[in-house]
């Protein structure tokens, strides 16, 4: 069984490409390919798909498997898009991508690792812990001349992985309103970019943040090279006075970016069962006109 020994970090949250390449060929282990397809549209905004083609064409890290973040590790009848998958559909997904009881789990995408560190956070949530995100992902992998596959990846080994869905790692809308009501002690983070946090620029009327969340972007806690930076996030946990000890709720727009925080806290030292994900986020916030926003501070 191949154990993560990732560079500078825990257990089980990034390993370098230079871990990656040396382990590539384990054969306990499952690298995944997470990549979202984004078409930009005039107004600036994006069209999201899969990004299967891309996989295919465009080429995918060695043994890697295309995990579909829209239809398998996502609940495709939910009414937001990433919402929590159900825990067999999940654990089918799973098996047929050939994950075993004895399986290490390596997720990358190729953009700056927020979409597979939504997949890490997932697979947290249903008790599989020996799972790490790529740092750097695709990007940093071929710079560091990594090798590429192309066309579609081999029908795996069925697998024999067994799901046990953990509470608290993605709470619901019900737990959200318990935070902003102060009926849950928790302090609320938006994972979104400042401007997008404070609304500026927005003519949408529903614009802004949840009442009593701050702003801890994923963004800024990337270098110029799209690896994690743990002191740029040890800057913003001290400015806000964020404890070990805190139990905190994450959010950003589709519960994506936040998983990244996620990922982020737990590389520092905090610990996973004190941090939670509200799933709908602010696509389920925002679609209620009865639940306020704060545009601003």
């Amino acid at each position: 069984m191949t154990t993560i020994s990732p560079h500078d970090f825990p257990p089980a949250t990034y390993v370098s490409a230079t871990w990656l390449a040396q382990h590539i060929d384990d054969a306990d282990l499952i690298v995944l390919d997470a990549t979202i397809d984004r078409e930009a549209k005039p107004d600036g905004g994006g069209l999201y798909r899969d990004g299967h083609a891309l996989f295919v064409n465009d080429g995918h890290l060695p043994h890697a498997r295309f995990a579909d973040l829209f239809k398998a590790f996502s609940d495709p009848l939910a009414k937001y898009p990433f919402t929590k998958p159900a825990r067999d559909a999940l654990q089918a997904v799973l098996r047929a991508l050939g994950v075993t009881t004895r399986s290490t789990i390596v997720v990358y995408d190729r953009l700056n690792g927020v979409w597979a560190a939504r997949v890490w956070w997932v697979l947290r949530a249903f008790g599989l812990t020996d799972v790490a995100v790529l740092d750097g992902g695709m990007r940093h992998w071929v710079r560091q001349g990594g090798a590429l596959e192309f066309g579609v990846a081999p029908i795996a080994p069925a697998g024999d992985v067994v799901l046990r869905e953990t509470p608290g790692y993605l709470v619901d809308l019900a737990q959200m309103k318990a935070v902003v009501d102060g009926e849950r002690d928790a302090k609320s983070f938006c994972a979104l970019r400042h401007r997008d946090f404070t609304g500026e620029g927005s003519d949408d009327p529903r614009r802004g943040h949840i009442p009593g969340s701050r702003s801890l972007p994923f963004a800024d806690l990337l270098d110029e090279n799209g690896l994690f930076e743990p002191a740029r996030l040890r800057v913003q946990i001290d400015a806000h006075g964020i404890r070990n000890e805190d139990t905190l709720v994450l959010y950003c727009g589709g519960g994506v970016a936040a998983c990244g925080l996620a990922l982020g806290l737990v590389a520092l030292g905090f610990d996973a069962k004190r941090l939670s994900v509200y799933d709908g986020s602010l696509s389920e916030w925002r679609a209620d006109p009865t639940l306020p926003v704060v545009v601003g501070e």
